[in-house]
């Protein structure tokens, strides 16, 4: 197991900075909300800084509350209405060709005071920079051999179901999936595609349920492990979720995704030790250097540990990627600070 690997370390949690955004056009809005004033909203970037141009579903994921979701606009934007206090992560799967994007953000319950609401709305931006995956020409070769054996029908059913993904028509898409998976019921990429609807839509035994029947067919389907070590994350079944997370980072070496789940997953159990060395695996991995959020979080490791040079690094090369992050002036402030004092200083707490 993952953590059998690392030893002891300090706690650390990510601060968000809260300002106001403005949207080039109206964003996707979900108003169903957690019973609330608060608002998370924000817009999701492809790696070389443009907007995405085309709808991609968000879905907002709490330890309070049960997940929401939205697609965004044409200009990639999105926003949570009425939100309570609370610990929220905005989740981006963007496709096959992009990793999966999160950022965690918290609304404090202390900023509401203790019997009632505050008379303004907090309003947190996130911007979502999408990474691309690596190896995806061979992802491709694997998933073409895989529809090789696939009727024609039943193919095309999985297109359309493809296509209704692309158009935010989550119902069209689950219909299609599953007249496919009549047609044809070994069609292990059907049941991964349905079971990231239904995981983007908070259906988490149903998305998980999808997720097994692929891997009851190909135990090597690097997809249905990732994203059912994900799925049982959620659901706080960390015992179960942490091996099907080292299986996938065992089946896609050079893949980021699992090793910064495994981070927020032991996040989340406050063993800080480990959150750590799956965050430094998944930098030294290729494309891993580039994910902002992964120098954010390593860099607030190493500020509790008082590595100040190592958190400054890391800071840096966070700003140097998302330069109009929430937190940007906060993480300048820190930078300074950590440069001027030679002690342990803990900003991130």
């Amino acid at each position: 197991m993952y953590r059998k690997n690392f030893g002891g370390l300090l706690a650390v949690a990510a601060v968000l900075l809260l300002f106001s955004f403005q949207t080039g056009a109206q964003s996707s809005v979900n108003n169903s909300g957690t019973g609330g004033i608060h608002v998370i909203q924000g817009r999701v970037f492809f790696p070389d800084g443009n907007n995405t141009g085309t709808s991609i579903a968000i879905r907002l994921e709490s330890t309070n509350f049960s997940t929401i979701s939205v697609f965004t606009d044409g200009n990639g934007a999105f926003r949570f209405n009425s939100l309570a206090p609370g610990n929220y992560s905005v989740v981006v799967e963007a496709g096959e060709r992009y990793e999966i994007a999160r950022e965690q953000i918290t609304i404090d319950p202390g900023s509401t005071g203790p019997l009632r609401v505050a008379a303004t709305p907090m309003i947190f931006t996130v911007p979502m920079y999408l990474m691309p995956k690596r190896g995806q020409a061979l992802r491709n070769e694997i998933i073409n051999a895989k529809l090789a054996d696939v009727p024609k029908n039943a193919i095309d059913l999985f297109t359309k179901g493809l296509e209704s993904v692309q158009k935010g028509k989550s119902d069209d898409a689950i219909s299609e999936f599953r007249q496919a998976l009549a047609v044809y019921p070994r069609f292990t990429t059907c049941y991964v595609e349905l079971g990231k609807i239904y995981l983007i839509h908070g259906k988490l035994n149903d998305a998980n349920a999808s997720f097994r029947s692929a891997l009851r067919i190909d135990p090597q389907d690097f997809d249905a492990r990732v994203n059912l070590g994900i799925g049982l994350m959620n659901e706080k079944k960390y015992d179960d979720a942490e091996p099907e997370l080292v299986t996938a980072a065992l089946l896609n070496k050079t893949a980021v995704t699992p090793h910064y789940y495994i981070g927020l997953m032991y996040i989340e159990k406050k063993q800080y030790d480990i959150a750590q060395k799956a965050f430094e695996t998944a930098l030294g991995l290729p494309g891993g250097d580039a994910f902002p959020l992964l120098h954010r979080y390593l860099g607030g490791i190493y500020v509790t540990k008082g590595l100040n040079k190592q958190a400054v690094i890391e800071l840096n090369r966070y700003l140097q990627l998302a330069p109009k992050a929430t937190d940007a002036q906060k993480i300048r402030q820190t930078i300074s600070e950590l440069k001027a004092k030679p002690e342990k200083l803990n900003v991130f707490s």
